[in-house]
């Protein structure tokens, strides 16, 4: 199997992002080595995800599961396929992943949490972030509790992240060329095109690819790529959220 000729058009400069659909691991297979800036996904976390809200209250999907949910192997096959680049990964606190990580990030869903039992669990209302391999932090250090407010019923995939925390992510991360194995309706790719940014996305069903590809398309590249976020401009990130998932400010 030869190198998609999208992706080599993206690698060799002659494309801004390309969004493919296939098994990721099919696809990467064949992606030549330091290719890419930074992986920056959100894959299966193996917790067996299920929605079983009858009411459409929490998400337009009301009935779904996860593909390769059960487990953590697609997620470390493409960590090991990653080798030493810059890699950020969302995971499960359930189900952390293993391995070494220069920083364990929190990413607070400011108001929502669901799942357990409301009369005797706290809200479960973060996840995990897992960075390794990362250069110096654009625009300094900042608090590793993320907080990016999240509104499900206006996501189009069940585990959508806001546009926001993704911006965020690439930003700190100093990269070029981004890389999303998992890329569900294309957040991270959306997040990358609004940055000046290159992207590559991988979704394995169709359904999400084309969704995908009219969100990047219907997403306007800046005039300048604007510059990385600091510390005390976080709020801009945080505070209200738009109708694409990504916060603004009030």
């Amino acid at each position: 199997m030869a190198l998609h000729p999208d992706i080599e058009a993206v690698i060799h400069g002659d494309s801004e992002g390309c969004i493919v659909c296939g098994d990721c691991l099919d696809v990467m297979r064949d992606m030549p080595d330091g290719c890419i800036d930074a992986l920056v996904t959100d894959p299966p976390y193996g917790i067996a995800l299920e929605n079983h809200d009858r009411t459409g209250k929490f998400r337009r999907t009301r009935s779904w599961a996860i593909n390769g949910d059960a487990s953590l192997d697609s997620a470390m096959r493409v960590l090991e396929w990653a080798g030493t680049a810059t890699v950020a990964m969302f995971c499960s606190p359930d189900v952390p992943l293993p391995g070494k990580w220069r920083s364990r990030l929190v990413w607070h869903k400011v108001g929502l949490g669901m799942g357990g039992d409301p009369a005797t669990c706290w809200r479960r209302d973060w996840e995990m972030i897992c960075v390794r391999g990362n250069p110096p932090l654009e625009g300094g250090r900042d608090s590793s509790v993320l907080e990016f407010q999240i509104r499900p019923n206006e996501f189009t995939h069940p585990c959508q992240k806001p546009v926001a925390l993704m911006e965020y992510l690439i930003c700190k991360l100093s990269a070029d060329i981004i890389l999303d194995p998992f890329c569900g309706s294309g957040t991270t790719c959306v997040a990358a095109k609004k940055l000046g940014r290159k992207w590559i996305g991988i979704e394995i069903d169709e359904r999400y690819c084309e969704i995908a590809r009219n969100r990047v398309k219907n997403t306007p590249r800046p005039l300048f790529a604007p510059e990385p976020a600091e510390p005390a401009q976080q709020q801009l990130f945080s505070t209200g959220v738009a109708t694409d998932g990504a916060a603004k400010p009030l």
